[in-house]
């Protein structure tokens, strides 16, 4: 206690005057270990670095609080003039709580120096048990994640209970609750509680920490096994264009596939196209291919159509890491086609070098603006594979006539 600038009393009968130009220096106080925990007695090192120029005499420890009043510490290493001293306190295990005990240093000039060091007799939270349910969870469902906990010094003690769900998108820090709330069934039976509904993630074993602390800054750990399911993908919507589509034109077909276990998650998605005679053909997300956009979960696949006019169902499936699969449909209707209604030579029976007229009748139910062109094969002839029929004059082949027979028919007529 201080009296003024030139005193310090050591008790309430002795007065000791302080030389101002060699002062007691006390740095470095501390006890080892920080937190004990009062199971029985127990053991703790008080340790503190003192020097002086006139040189240390006793450096005293104050025990008052556990009754046994100043004890002298023992200069482990160093001089008189600067030294380390320790001193071993036993404590029985009926104390509790945070101590400051005070260190008092002597020198041969008969001054005084007095610090402190703090003393904390407490026992950590354990955790007993964690759980989670479902036993396996998938994304979109509720979970609830359990954490036994219990303390010697009373629950009252616990100051928090804290789950890291960062591995499942939550935070790292997430709050549990013992008080009948969040889930959690009873207030202050020490079961804490926490619930939430599980995000997108991938499917796997995740191992999340839980801490309990307590009001002394002492903490327990324990692990909390978190199991997430697989979902298979799901295929949200599909679409083929154009529609309808003519024969031998190409048609694309779009899936657009999501799955709950991350994008990742997806393995392939295809095309069943038995029926055009090609078989299953694995549709592209990755920009290519006639894929507008990589990575956006629309998946394409174009092909040509070969099949007659008429309605058609294809079968698209996604299938994910997991061998989780989902099937969807997609329907084509063929029409529009057009087709070659009749067609004749005249005259059927030539000589070389006699002129010919080969003539057909096309119909095509869109209108003759959509017809794109008519061939016709000559190589028998010694002609062209894909010589083109058309209301155009050509050198080579003489005069072509144009002319309408009915409403979306036409009568094409190639000299050659």
């Amino acid at each position: 206690q201080d009296i003024d600038d030139d005193q310090f009393v050591i008790d309430s009968s002795t007065t000791v005057s302080v030389d101002t130009t060699n002062q007691l220096t006390i740095q470095g106080e501390k006890s080892e270990p920080g937190a004990i925990p009062p199971n029985g007695t127990v053991n703790s090192t008080v340790t503190v670095n003192v020097s002086d120029n006139d040189g240390v005499s006793t450096v005293l420890l104050n025990l008052t609080v556990f009754g046994f009043g100043n004890v002298e510490m023992v200069r482990v290493s160093g001089d008189i003039y600067n030294g380390t001293y320790e001193r071993n306190v036993s404590v029985n295990g009926s104390y509790h709580g945070i101590y400051s005990l005070d260190i008092i240093a002597n020198d041969t000039a008969t001054n005084v120096k007095y610090g402190s060091v703090t003393l904390t007799l407490n026992y950590p939270p354990e955790i007993n048990g964690t759980d989670s349910t479902p036993a396996s969870i998938v994304p979109g469902a509720v979970y609830e994640i359990y954490a036994n906990v219990s303390d010697k010094d009373g629950l009252s003690d616990i100051s928090s209970v804290t789950v890291n769900l960062t591995q499942i998108g939550g935070s790292a820090t997430a709050q549990m609750y013992d008080d009948g709330t969040n889930g959690d069934a009873n207030a202050n039976d020490g079961v804490y509680t926490i619930n939430g509904t599980l995000g997108e993630i991938m499917w796997g074993t995740y191992n999340l920490t839980v801490v309990a602390n307590d009001n002394y800054s002492a903490y327990a750990e324990r692990n909390v096994t978190f199991t997430v399911g697989n979902l298979p993908p799901i295929i949200i919507s599909t679409n083929s264009t154009p529609m309808p589509v003519g024969k031998n034109r190409n048609v694309t077909i779009t899936a657009e596939v999501h799955d709950n276990n991350t994008y990742t998650d997806i393995k392939n998605v295809t095309l069943d196209l038995t029926a055009q005679g090609v078989g299953v053909v694995e549709m592209y997300d990755d920009g290519t291919n006639g894929d507008a956009n990589a990575n956006d979960g629309v998946y394409t696949y174009t092909f040509k159509i070969t099949l007659p006019d008429g309605n058609y169902t294809f079968n698209i499936t996604a299938m994910d890491k997991f061998g989780a699969s989902t099937n969807a449909t997609v329907n084509v209707t063929v029409s529009g086609s057009p087709e070659i209604k009749d067609g004749a030579v005249s005259p059927e029976n030539v000589k070389n070098g006699t002129n010919v007229t080969f003539t057909v009748v096309v119909y095509d139910p869109d209108g003759l603006d959509d017809i794109a062109n008519v061939t016709l094969n000559l190589t028998q002839i010694g002609g062209s594979e894909s010589a083109e029929m058309t209301n155009k004059t050509t050198e080579s082949c003489g005069a072509v006539s144009y002319t309408h027979l009915r409403a979306h028919e036409t009568s094409l007529h190639l000299v050659c």
